[in-house]
């Protein structure tokens, strides 16, 4: 719980200039959500009530004319929503990339003693991943679990019993979607550790390609360097399989 306080704190940190766009972004997303509640239950009505029961066609053509508006609105909406969070994430990341060289900046010598500048580089290089957050995918996930709600409230409007079926299983899901996103926040730590030690190790190969040279240990840098890959390899399948298991649980 700590972690995910921490996260939010940081994103709002950096999201302060952007807090309109956010706030009418999330507002879209609502609003998609919404839009997606009455397409099922007018599909429902024009198969029982016109197409089985012979029913008037003006109103077939009324609620196929509703139906088409509502996708098109949705669509739009939908579009200028995913744009917005596409220069919400831009913004976002520029300012937290900033903000991280000018404390790269600011460090002492020992640090960069102690530390590869191809390391420091990868790290500053990684704040592009915070964009992810406000990807066209993670938006479908948002829209998704709204959707997730609003249906439990029109199934509770409409048969109590299918709902408190639904509401008893939901712990189980909960819990597994918990473990699954705990153990992707892990690999997605590591892989990103993993990558900055490969990149600091190329950095200072190239960096002392000249010492390399003269003292013929192509093989043992490049062996180096292999043994680095080989752990960053590990960690991605890692983080892969942990992602695929975690996306199946939430779509």
């Amino acid at each position: 719980m700590k972690k995910i306080i921490a996260l939010f704190s940081f994103l709002i940190k950096y999201s302060k200039r952007n807090m309109i766009k956010i706030i009418v972004a999330v507002l879209g997303v609502i609003i998609i959500a919404l839009f997606a509640i009455p397409l099922p239950y007018l599909s429902g009505y024009i198969l029982d009530n016109i197409f089985i029961k012979k029913g008037d066609l003006l109103l077939f053509y009324k609620i196929i004319a509703l139906m088409v508006v509502t996708y098109i609105s949705k669509y739009l909406i939908s579009k200028a929503t995913k744009y917005l969070f596409l220069k919400i994430s831009t913004n976002v990341v520029n300012e937290i990339r900033i903000a991280m060289l000018v404390k790269a900046m600011k460090l002492p010598m020992d640090f960069y003693d102690r530390n590869d500048k191809g390391y420091v580089l990868s790290r500053i290089s990684e704040s592009t991943n915070v964009g992810n957050i406000f990807s066209p995918s993670t938006i479908n996930i948002f829209i998704g679990l709204f959707d997730f709600v609003f249906s439990i409230v029109a199934i509770f409007a409409l048969n109590i019993k299918i709902s408190l079926v639904v509401i008893g299983v939901m712990p189980f899901y909960f819990l597994i979607v918990l473990f699954s996103s705990k153990s992707f926040t892990k690999n997605i730590r590591n892989t990103m550790e993993n990558n900055a030690i490969v990149s600091g190790e190329i950095f200072e190969t190239l960096n002392n390609v000249e010492e390399i040279k003269i003292l013929n240990i192509y093989d043992i840098q490049i062996n180096k360097i292999k043994e680095k890959l080989s752990n960053l390899k590990k960690s991605i399948i890692k983080q892969d399989m942990s992602m695929i298991f975690l996306l199946t649980h939430l779509l």
